[in-house]
């Protein structure tokens, strides 16, 4: 009887081990640089990004470079004045976006001397937030940052060009956004009626090309704007009872093709609950539902081809283009009630969600 039981009990961790699969979130461990999804800098709202350097590490010890971090702020598909700033303090620094006029984009920060081999290697970790302030409601809320790790791609002033490539076109696995036919998904969205909602979806690297398969031209190179193509992602949205709704969102499109920047989908009203006019805007699946209108949201990235100039000279050669591994980050940014709760506003991250079996 006893061997029979331990019989059983074998036969059912085997059968458990074969038939189980298991789901889990992507958890963020801080890194050397850092991407905010999103800030403004416009009339009635302010951005303050916090940022925090651990320059003291019990594995590496004391940080002896100073200034060691920079931040940089990235205007919208390139339609502006990149600003960078040097950090010259240790510990913990608050800087306030360009206000000279209206501006909307997104915040790297980095590690200068880590990302000059091309790596970043979690020496001296970083970590921060964008503090939005509506400054009319004298309410604000705040988008954490996404922490990046590995291969980088930087530029002679040690400036990011592009993620998880290295100039030479080595590449690693997505190491943030993830795959670009896995998901990023946010917690919550409202509809017009109860509230608005706008998503923002980033891709921090650009250079997308049209094809994988580019023909040998005439001239034995083409210039990048001859090939890039507009990014390109997938948001869906669901409803509590599960009704969808699917956008396909292009952005940084026409001259600005190609380019990094974010793209700013409005659900229920145009304008989002920062102030800003949204680029597009997405059916209420909701709409006509006696149930609550809300739910959640999915993005994924639809462009998979990546463009890396491998000798520098500025055109595009045959054979330097790989598969994307830029993907995409995203935010969403939601009014409750404009109404009922005009000072409720939440801000959240999207999260990679991975599956396993």
């Amino acid at each position: 009887m006893k061997k029979l039981l331990i019989l059983a009990m074998a036969v059912t961790v085997v059968l458990f081990s074969f038939s189980l699969a298991g789901a889990y979130w992507e958890w963020q461990y801080p890194g050397s640089s850092m991407v905010i999804p999103y800030f403004n800098a416009t009339a009635g709202f302010q951005t303050f990004v916090l940022i925090s350097h651990q320059d003291t590490d019990p594995d590496w010890g004391q940080d002896s470079t100073d200034p060691n971090v920079n931040v940089r702020f990235n205007p919208k598909c390139g339609r502006g004045d990149i600003t960078s700033h040097s950090l010259t303090t240790k510990q913990s620094w608050v800087f306030i976006p360009p206000a000279s006029s209206s501006i909307e984009g997104w915040v790297e920060a980095y590690e200068k001397t880590d990302i000059s081999d091309q790596s970043q290697d979690d020496d001296y970790p970083l970590s921060g937030i964008a503090v939005i302030l509506d400054i009319a409601n004298g309410i604000a809320y705040s988008l954490e940052t996404v922490q990046y790790y590995e291969y980088i791609c930087v530029d002679s002033t040690n400036n990011p060009l592009f993620y998880n490539c290295d100039c030479t076109g080595v590449c690693t696995g997505p190491e943030w956004g993830d795959y670009e036919d896995d998901p990023l998904v946010a917690r919550l969205w409202r509809n017009s009626a109860n509230g608005r909602t706008m998503f923002v979806l980033l891709d921090p690297s650009g250079r997308h090309i049209a094809t994988s398969t580019i023909p040998v031209p005439a001239a034995g190179h083409w210039l990048p704007s001859e090939l890039y193509v507009s990014n390109r992602a997938q948001l869906d949205i669901y409803s509590k009872a599960e009704t969808d709704s699917h956008l396909t969102a292009e952005w940084c499109g026409g001259t600005d093709a190609g380019k990094p920047g974010i793209v700013t989908i409005g659900v229920g009203s145009t304008t989002g609950p920062s102030g800003i006019v949204t680029d597009l805007l997405i059916n209420d699946p909701a709409a006509g539902l006696t149930d609550a209108p809300y739910g959640f949201g999915q993005a994924y990235n639809t462009r998979r081809w990546f463009w890396i100039d491998l000798n520098s000279d500025g055109l595009m050669q045959p054979g330097e283009e790989i598969e994307d591994y830029s993907n995409i980050l995203a935010g969403v940014l939601t009014q409750i009630s404009p109404t009922y709760f005009p000072h409720a506003t939440h801000a959240q991250q999207m999260a990679s969600k991975w599956t396993t079996y």
